[in-house]
Order: C-alpha cells, then structure tokens, then sequence
C-alpha cells in the first residue's frame, strides 16, 4: 500500500476500526461504506498534476489511472465525484481509463458555461463597484467564447447556442486589486509549454501563431485530442492542448482557435522573445527598438528589419507577393501592439492608408501611417500618403505623424523605405 493509502486507511480505521485492517485503499472503503450504510462523496482538486508533472514518464501516469480508476470505477461506496484540473482526462488509444466521468471543459463547457470564470455582466457590476474601466478589463482579459447549449426549441448540428464571453477571475482581481491592467494569472501557469511549441514548430505551429498575434482566426480541429502535453499527432494537438492552458480560445461554431486577448498576446510576445530560434527570438526583440527607429526617421535601420522580418513572416511559395510584404512589415512592428491600435485600410483623406499605428492613451510614441507597395519606387509610397491626405484621418491628434513609405522589389527581394512627418494641427 502506498504511503497516500496508508494515511487515507488509517483516518477511516478511525472511525471505522473494522475497516482498518483491509489491504488496499478500495477495501477500505468499501469496508466502512459496509459499516456505516451510506457512500463518500470525493472531491479531487488538480486531478492532472501528475500529467503535468511526469509529462515525460507515461509508466507513471498509466500507474496514477489505473490507481483512480481501481478506486472509482464501479465502486458501491462511491455517491459522487467532483474532479478539477486542466487537462481532460488521459486517454489511451482510443478509450479512457476513466470513462465514468461527465467532462466539461474549455472545448465543451456544456450547461456549465455560464458558470465557468466570471462572465461580462459579473466584470461590469465588478469595474463599477471598483471604479475600473470595463473597456480596458475587456480588452485586456475577454475574449474566451464558450457556447451555452439552446434551452428549448430544435437540435441541428449548426446550432451551437448563445456565446458565452469569460474572463479569469484571477486576472480581473488583480487588475482590480492592483489598480492596473498586467498579467496576473499567466505567472501561475505552465509557461514552459507555450514557449516549447514556439521553438519547436511542430507542424508549422510558430507560423499559425504568428498569424494569431496579428489578430487572425486559425481553424483547428481539437476533438481527437489524446490529452497528453506530450503526445502529439498533428498541431491540431498542440492547438487543442494550449485551449486547454487558456493560452488560445476556440469557438466551437467557427471551429477556429485565436488568441484572446491583451493578457494572453503579451506572453505570446514574450514567448517568441525568449524561445531558442535565434532569428525569430532576435526579431521579436529587436521590434521595440524599431519603433523607435521608425519614429527617429532611421529608413536604413527599418528597411534591414524588414528584410529579415518578411523570412519569417512568409513561407517560400509566398514570399513573393503583397501579402508577404504585409505580413512582414506587422510582425516586425509587433511590439507595436504594446502602444499602439493598428487598423488595416484606415479610411482617411481620399483613399485607404494599408497600416495605421494609432497611440493607446498614456503612449508617448507618435501616430504612425505606413503605405506599402510593390514594384515601384519608394518614393511613390510617401508621395501617395501625402497626395490622398491620409493623415486627414488622424487630425483630432494634434501634433505630428510619421509616414512611413514601404517598397519591395520583387526581382532583387529588397526592401526600400522613405520616412517624412506631416502636421495634424
């Protein structure tokens, strides 16, 4: 008997002495459940350290399944039992060593989805009581979409009821306790896996994420999910798994995976500055310092980044064209996200500016309007900002903003870049 069982008989053998003397943790109990007429209710908080702890050690965690479900499984003593933890449970092929549960979870909350977290009503009546601004609490922490099942009325496949929007609870009472927006729940979590897929790139995961950072959907299918953090068929797997973290949200109704917001972004962004490929780690955190460049008029220093920037961002069929080119040039400005709202095709003037860096209240950084282009001279970029009044669109302002002319030569794969200011007074 194991040292858990030996402490758990010998509590029962207390107040049960017959039961004292039965050989394993199950006898035990079934023992007492004899002598006093009525079951246990269990209550297992973290149920999955050990899949998190032994990741790597699959004797150990079959050992730990086998334990539950011998003390589970079928068992007269048993009235209930309430599991919590962060994975769903293992699974072994195609069968689960525990299948006698009801699971509710980030990928299917079911009726529970409501009660899952704090919803946006709760963060309301919360930012009012605290005097916090719930614009801010959304924008930093909402964004987890959980779909409450339709209480009455037909059931068809394409019916995947009212969406649900969580936020943490751990991060909303730090904000609030600490009267500003940061990470707070993140610090607690497993780090390690997010920034051990980023290095990795099983399956082309760095690029999708990438594509998340900039705010796109990605479609996954999470539901052959082994619930493993090892164990991977595809990155389908991967996506699935950081759901379950709270890394990415997925919506069942577009059966897409995204990064939720402000909070989760953030760790993404430091994931990719920290991870052990040198050429992506290098631009992540070299993107601050071209912002700065950017608003100093450094058109060398921003042309070189951009070059190494658009490797990453585009794969090799689609390095040549103009979707390479945006592409590049928003992940190498994805510090930007820090200081700034980007709006694609920013209406302003007589036409469409492709990029505008908009400072968030309380940056110091100028407004920034980049106009890309293809095949032509650099200085038909910045001539197009000023010949439409782009900056039109930013006059309430005041002050001045950047323009930024971006070009990329299809034919010698370089980038070009011209910068000049315009006054928005």
């Amino acid at each position: 008997r194991g040292a858990v069982e030996r402490w758990v008989g010998a509590e029962v053998g207390r107040e049960w002495p017959e039961a004292a003397s039965a050989p394993t943790l199950a006898t035990v109990l079934e023992a007492a459940w004899a002598a006093k007429g009525s079951g246990f209710v269990f209550v297992i908080d973290e149920w999955d350290c050990v899949m998190r702890e032994a990741e790597d050690d699959d004797g150990a965690q079959k050992r730990y399944l086998d334990f539950l479900r011998d003390l589970l499984k079928g068992r007269p003593y048993v009235d209930a039992c309430y599991m919590t933890g962060i994975l769903p449970i293992r699974k072994y092929g195609r069968h689960s060593a525990l299948n006698m549960f009801d699971e509710y979870s980030m990928t299917d909350p079911m009726g529970l989805a409501k009660l899952t977290g704090f919803n946006s009503d709760e963060v309301g009546r919360l930012c009012e009581r605290f005097g916090m601004p719930f614009d801010g609490m959304a924008r930093w922490y909402d964004g987890y979409v959980l779909r409450m099942p339709p209480e009455s009325g037909p059931i068809t496949p394409d019916i995947f009821g009212e969406p649900v929007h969580v936020y943490n609870p751990r991060s909303v009472a730090g904000a609030i306790a600490r009267r500003r927006f940061s990470s707070y729940w993140t610090d607690t979590e497993t780090y390690e896996a997010l920034q051990r897929y980023i290095d990795i790139d099983f399956d082309g995961v760095a690029g999708d994420l990438l594509a998340m950072l900039d705010g796109q959907r990605v479609p996954a299918d999470v539901e052959g999910f082994a619930n493993t953090m090892t164990d991977f068929r595809d990155k389908d797997d991967v996506y699935a798994l950081l759901v379950h973290l709270g890394y990415l949200g997925y919506d069942v109704a577009e059966r897409a995976v995204f990064i939720p917001n402000e909070e989760i972004r953030r760790e993404f962004v430091n994931a990719l500055r920290g991870g052990a490929r040198p050429g992506l780690a290098r631009l992540a955190r070299e993107s601050r310092q071209l912002i700065r460049a950017t608003a100093d008029g450094d058109c060398a220093y921003v042309a070189d980044a951009l070059q190494r920037a658009h490797s990453w961002a585009a794969g090799p069929r689609y390095y040549n064209d103009e979707q390479a080119l945006r592409a590049a040039v928003k992940f190498a400005y994805i510090a930007a996200m820090d200081d700034y709202l980007r709006v694609d095709e920013l209406p302003g003037g007589r036409g469409y500016c492709d990029l505008a860096f908009i400072p968030k209240p309380g940056s110091a950084l100028p407004p920034m309007l980049v106009e890309l282009k293809w095949n032509k001279p650099v200085e038909a970029a910045l001539a197009q900002a000023r010949r439409r009044e782009y900056p039109a669109a930013l006059s309430g302002l005041g002050g001045e903003v950047v323009l930024v002319g971006v070009t990329y030569d299809g034919e010698t794969c370089e980038h070009r870049c011209e910068i000049g200011r315009a006054s928005l007074g």
